[in-house]
């Protein structure tokens, strides 16, 4: 049988992100008439990938179960590097049920100048060994994987919200770059993802049906995998409103979802509600930011800066505002302002990362900061990610203390 080094190689790589980088065991390969289903799962998360493959008729319906760390370090050895090209690897499967072996071969080619054209010509072949069992004879070590019915689990919901991938990658995008440990959660009732940090909380609207939540670290394992095959379009289903499939044709991933945390909602309505419970409108100030001038103002404030928290001031008469202190150094950005008559404000208490990672978080040249002044200790602060035609496709809340 012959595949592509470029297929399993993805797979392998696909593996080890949404693994995070805990121990895997090993894959399940099963063969059918034109093609291979490559499968891994540890019970919590699962992936699966059919690859294009060159299959002898003996080979056909059969399943194998192929040790990881050979597997991986047999194909570190088949890659391309420099000049030289390596596309495809022989697996000879004829030795795995009497000597749990797979015995692989894989030609390397450099090109060389023939006249006026350039020839390929074989320079050398690598071989190696890959530990594999026949799936019935892989033991218990391997239970989690091979009971793994992922045709069953990943594809068979008749329930399914369909999502333009690039429109899922950059939700995806946007909620990984929340804070280790959190939740982030894709709510058809707030039709909006969002995930809350310790310290700021990242809402991006989205046109969702169905619902699922992740932990931050399954997450960046999602966006690692997803980005790296090319579907047009892709289906979500939940299962038993406790498992998530994001699959189309050919590929899926699977996972069990993070549980609810009722503080994160709490959290959430706390930005959104003031204490009346009536909407917080984030009018009181309101100031136009260019994102990229205020990211530059902000690295160059921490420069010399021991300290990530530091004082904002609001100068109304100048329409700038003025970063740092006297001690520091006071450098000033010039902005739009505008603010209630009986809302004027001048000093606010900054956290230099926090602001960072939120402007980061957006996409637009302009960025809106609409100002909610609670009371004599503290404000709440939403950033608006503006399109452009001047809409908010995103908001990213935190607080400010004030200081005077």
């Amino acid at each position: 049988m012959k595949i592509k080094i470029a297929d399993i190689s993805k797979f392998i790589s696909g593996v080890k992100a949404l693994s995070s980088n805990t121990q895997v065991l090993g894959i399940m390969m099963d063969i059918n008439d034109s093609d291979v289903s490559l499968i891994y799962s540890d019970s919590k998360r699962a992936l699966f990938n059919s690859i294009e493959a060159d299959i002898s008729e003996e080979e056909k319906g059969k399943s194998y179960v192929l040790e990881f760390t050979t597997l991986m370090d047999g194909i570190s050895k088949a890659q391309s590097t420099g000049n030289i090209k390596c596309n495809e690897i022989d697996f000879d499967l004829s030795n795995v049920e009497s000597k749990e072996i797979i015995e692989a071969s894989s030609d390397k080619y450099m090109a060389y100048q023939n006249g006026d054209e350039t020839e390929d010509k074989k320079i050398s072949t690598v071989k190696f060994l890959i530990k594999a069992y026949l799936k019935d004879n892989a033991g218990t070590r391997y239970t989690n994987l091979t009971r793994f019915n992922y045709k069953e689990v990943m594809f068979n919901n008749s329930e399914e919200d369909s999502w333009d991938r690039n429109e899922l990658l950059d939700l995806i995008k946007k909620l990984s770059k929340g804070d280790d440990g959190k939740v982030a959660y894709i709510s058809p009732k707030k039709k909006a993802g969002f995930i809350v940090n310790r310290t700021s909380l990242f809402y991006v609207n989205c046109d969702v049906t169905i619902g699922f939540s992740a932990s931050k670290q399954v997450i960046k394992g999602l966006l690692d995998v997803l980005s790296k095959y090319d579907n047009d379009a892709l289906n979500v289903s939940v299962t038993d409103r406790k498992y998530c499939s994001i699959h189309t044709d050919g590929f899926g991933v699977w996972f069990e979802m993070a549980p609810y945390k009722e503080i994160d909602g709490k959290m959430l309505s706390n930005y959104e509600l003031n204490s009346a419970g009536e909407p917080r409108t984030y009018d009181d100030i309101e100031i136009l930011l260019n994102k990229e001038a205020t990211l530059d103002m902000i690295k160059a404030s921490q420069v010399g800066n021991k300290n990530d928290s530091s004082v904002l001031n609001i100068d109304y008469g100048n329409s700038e505002l003025v970063f740092g202190t006297d001690k520091t150094g006071k450098s000033s950005l010039d902005v739009n302002i505008r603010h209630k008559d009986d809302k004027e404000k001048s000093t606010l208490g900054i956290v230099y990362k926090v602001w960072e990672d939120i402007l980061n978080n957006c996409d637009g040249t302009f960025v809106k900061l609409g100002i909610d002044i609670v009371d004599s200790n503290s404000v709440y602060l939403r950033f608006s990610d503006l399109d452009e035609n001047g809409d908010s496709k995103a908001v990213m809340y935190t607080i400010a203390t004030e200081r005077s």
